[in-house]
């Protein structure tokens, strides 16, 4: 049998607009809950790979603007050089020298001139031919067994000759001498214009450097002085000498600084 089910119309109604909020809030329900689209996968490797290719790409292009700019810079200089009038403006200027006055030359001692003593020749004292021979006996002495000889001292050598001073040499060195590197020019004293002669007053040891640099001369001006100085205290000298004798001694240095 069929069983039919009669339902009120107040039911009814109440399902449907049940129904109707239903497809209403399915209708607003938020986009997020849509299924979730495939990202691809990033390949870091060559993205890496991408990234040193710009990079060397960026190198070439600076490299290449350097070079540009250089051979540039020399063209530039080329043609400058070729007009008429700059070589002969570059001409005036000199450039900057420091000259060493060489020490003065060493005067070897002159040997003492020998004294000439004349001898007179004194004449013979005739001897007459009457002056009769006398002849002296010599005295025998007897010995005997209580005799005691007696030894008689040999007369006094003479006395050896006083040698003569062996002659002394003073310290030589200069810039340039055994690899002396010449004083710096300072470079404050260069704009100034500053010039001027130092002469120093150096003790060389006998090892042949230099113990003490004082200022015999000032030039007038004190950075020049110092910077002399400074030069000759690392500078290596042939040491005074007595004879072959390496000893102390003192040498005057003169340095010139001229612009």
């Amino acid at each position: 049998m069929t069983s039919l089910t009669f339902e009120s119309a107040v039911n009814y109604n109440r399902r449907s607009v049940a129904r109707r909020k239903l497809q209403v809030n399915q209708q607003s329900a938020p986009k997020a809950l849509a299924t979730p689209k495939a990202v691809p996968l990033v390949d870091e490797a060559q993205l890496r790979r991408q990234a040193e290719a710009k990079a060397a790409n960026k190198s070439k292009l600076s490299f290449a603007l350097l070079s540009a700019g250089i051979i540039a810079l020399h063209a530039y200089g080329y043609y400058w050089i070729s007009i008429p009038g700059n070589k002969e403006a570059l001409a005036k200027y000199s450039p900057i020298t420091i000259e060493i006055a060489p020490p003065p030359p060493i005067e070897k001692p002159k040997p003492p001139e020998p004294k000439v003593v004349k001898v007179q020749q004194q004449k013979p004292i005739p001897i007459p031919d009457n002056v009769p021979v006398v002849n002296t006996p010599v005295e025998q002495v007897a010995t005997s067994p209580n005799t005691v000889a007696v030894a008689v001292a040999p007369p006094p050598a003479p006395p050896a000759p006083v040698a003569a001073p062996e002659p002394v040499t003073e310290p030589r060195g200069f810039a340039g001498y055994k690899n002396n590197p010449a004083p710096a020019y300072p470079a404050v004293a260069q704009r100034r214009g500053l010039e001027g002669t130092v002469v120093l007053r150096v003790k060389v040891l006998a090892n042949g450097y230099p113990d003490d640099v004082q200022v015999s001369k000032s030039s007038g001006h004190t950075i020049l002085d110092e910077a002399a100085i400074k030069a000759v205290l690392s500078w290596t000298f042939d040491p005074a000498k007595r004879g072959k004798t390496p000893i102390d001694g003192v040498v005057s240095v003169p340095i010139i600084f001229k612009i």
